[in-house]
């Protein structure tokens, strides 16, 4: 998908340009849902319309459900709104923005499309969503690159953007490292809204 270009109402044209992570999922085995989901950094195509030269993009695409190995249903009338996995991640970025959030993205915008013929299930759903690119970095090697003053600071930031998010009283479900980037020039956390409730 790298290279495509996403038109957004709002935000304008998109460019996809490096793959930053993908996978592909199996949520409802009862109606045989399938989709995979891909992030990028992204580069506006009509930067002055856009809020930022640089993004980030989600893109949800819809599988053929008859990959899912489970009985000989017909799946002809299955019923695809069940990319609320996609939406609900919109929603709920757009909730903690709402609610006074710092340590998320400011701006985001999605739009739901079809797949072209070129991609894997043509006709079904692509849901694309592009948000501000946060600064920062993970930390995953932090107590390989910081001594011990350096990382008392980083965790009180990191206690300062747990609390922002927490007077929201959305929940991060994946607490994983990847969801948090460390900006060492404003000495800030920012999360990820991947995975909230």
């Amino acid at each position: 998908m790298a290279g495509r270009i996403i038109e957004f109402p709002e935000s304008g044209s998109w460019r996809l340009t490096t793959l930053i992570h993908a996978s592909c999922h199996h949520y409802d085995v009862e109606e045989g849902f399938a989709e995979s989901v891909a992030v990028f950094e992204c580069q506006s195509v009509n930067s002055a319309n856009a809020k930022e030269e640089q993004a980030i993009a989600k893109v949800w695409l819809q599988h053929d459900p008859c990959y899912v190995q489970l009985d000989d249903r017909d799946y002809a009338d299955c019923d695809f709104s069940a990319w609320s996995m996609a939406q609900s991640e919109y929603q709920w970025l757009r909730l903690l923005q709402d609610r006074g959030c710092r340590s998320v993205p400011q701006w985001c915008e999605a739009v739901l499309t079809t797949q072209d013929d070129d991609m894997p299930y043509p006709g079904g759903y692509q849901l694309s969503l592009v948000e501000q690119k946060l600064p920062g970095r993970s930390l995953t090697d932090f107590f390989e690159i910081y001594d011990e003053e350096q990382r008392e600071v980083v965790r009180q930031s990191f206690r300062a953007a747990f609390d922002d998010m927490g007077q929201t009283r959305i929940l991060q479900l994946d607490r994983a490292a990847r969801n948090v980037l460390w900006d060492e020039q404003s000495q800030k956390w920012y999360v990820d809204a991947s995975a909230t409730k």
